[in-house]
């Protein structure tokens, strides 16, 4: 356990009116989104460790679990809308150790703490589950507190980029937990509409990373809570699901009765989906998205290769230029099965192998050797977490518009193109990047 302790008392909105007065300041710009830095040590048997943090804890989810919906006053008639889940994120510095295969040893400025995992312990770059609540590690001082989940970067990083290209459009988040007044203060600034379904608590994650540069991360998620039935709760989806809705954008509803509702619900209104295929997902729903016409499908290539597995189609987990090829083969694979949805996989410096099922066409889309240099020489490190959210929710909304030039007559190639385009320009303000940037090989033989 951890020796260490500060006697700093953790404040946070002690009751509902400091909650919303909180929540007033923020939309007004009074106060930035400043996260909580809790103060008490992470030590459990020390003294008076288990009541501050369960001070922590009551006062958060005050802070959190009210019922809000938030309206940013936008009239814009045609919307896209994401579905997800919040979360809070614990961001954490510390080296971490594998103790066995399903324990971790986390040593932080104040000490360190053995974490059993649910399944496998995960190694840097992966995600796992955590066999107890991880909101304790809220009270570390340095732990920052801020608003976390696909719902919350992808909703961000489209927000952003309707900002800057004037997309003509209106932002909506549905989110499957109680009501986060924190996730809706930092939205509301971007001019989306935020929704709560209120099924279920928000969870904690905790983001650990080291002193590397870029720095490695690792996320350990608490473990699953419970979540209340869509019974008598459809009405905000029937309301924003209908003919004005341009695209519905999933990622990592920790409901299934959510998601699977929302996709039933645009379909019967055309409403176009875009799912990232997270293993939050369960695997038939996630084949069930691969399969289905007028969809689309954006993954890392562990995403893919896990998801595709599940139909006999082998794929290489590793992002290597030697693997590009067989990547390609796999989601070609995909598309003989049946006319399905059009697909995105990212390999992170090496772009990104999209296919278009209704052309068949699969291509290649990465940088230069030459762009490829210049990239690494104006790279902020700290830029770099968020290209995934990044990218899908580029790749939707222009794949969900009108296209002009297309590559190769394919709208997801195009859409590809840009999404991988935009990714580098949230890398430095120094960067310029243009169309001869990227090489763009189209696998013409991958169906003979």
């Amino acid at each position: 356990m951890v020796e260490k302790e500060s006697s700093t008392k953790v404040r946070c909105a002690s009751d509902e009116k400091a909650a919303e007065a909180a929540f007033v300041q923020m939309k007004k710009n009074k106060v930035g989104m400043v996260p909580v830095i809790a103060q008490a040590g992470l030590a459990g048997t020390a003294p008076g460790y288990q009541e501050r943090v369960h001070a922590f804890v009551t006062d958060w989810q005050l802070a959190v679990v009210r019922s809000i919906t938030v309206k940013s006053g936008q009239n814009a008639r045609r919307r896209i809308v994401t579905l997800g889940t919040s979360v809070l994120d614990v961001n954490l510095r510390a080296q971490v150790q594998a103790t066995g295969i399903d324990a971790l040893r986390v040593e932080m400025s104040t000490g360190c703490v053995t974490l059993r995992c649910i399944g496998k312990a995960p190694l840097w770059g992966e995600k796992g589950h955590s066999e107890v609540n991880l909101i304790a590690f809220a009270t570390v001082p340095g732990a920052q507190l801020v608003p976390g989940g696909g719902l919350t970067h992808s909703t961000k990083q489209l927000a952003e980029y309707h900002r800057d290209r004037r997309l003509g459009i209106v932002i909506h988040a549905i989110d499957t937990s109680h009501s986060n007044f924190q996730v809706a203060a930092e939205l509301v600034e971007l001019g989306v509409e935020y929704a709560p379904l209120n099924l279920a608590p928000a969870t904690v994650n905790l983001v650990l990373c080291d002193a590397q540069i870029p720095p490695q991360r690792m996320v350990l998620r608490s473990p699953p809570v419970s979540s209340a039935t869509l019974e008598g709760r459809c009405s905000t989806l029937d309301c924003l699901l209908d003919a004005e809705t341009l695209s519905l954008l999933i990622n990592s509803p920790k409901s299934i009765d959510v998601a699977a509702y929302a996709v039933t619900r645009a379909k019967r209104q055309g409403v176009r989906i875009y799912t990232v295929l997270t293993p939050s997902l369960p695997l038939p729903f996630r084949i069930e998205r691969l399969l289905s016409p007028d969809e689309a499908c954006v993954c890392n290539l562990v995403e893919f290769a896990e998801t595709v597995a599940s139909l006999g189609i082998f794929c290489p987990v590793e992002e290597k230029r030697s693997n590009v090829a067989a990547v390609a083969q796999a989601i070609s694979q995909i598309l003989r099965l049946k006319v399905g949805a059009d697909i995105c996989v990212t390999l992170g410096e090496l772009g990104c192998v999209a296919a278009d099922a209704i052309t068949g066409d699969v291509g290649h889309i990465c940088l230069t050797y030459g762009a490829r240099e210049q990239v690494r020489s104006h790279l902020k490190p700290e830029r770099i977490n968020g290209s995934g959210d990044r990218m899908f929710a580029v790749f939707a909304a222009q794949h969900a518009r009108p296209q002009g030039t297309l590559i190769h007559n394919s709208r997801t190639l195009s859409a590809a193109y840009r999404a991988c385009l935009e990714v580098l320009r949230t890398y430095s303000p120094q960067l310029h990047p243009k169309r001869n940037w990227f090489d763009v090989r189209i696998f013409s033989d991958l169906n003979h």
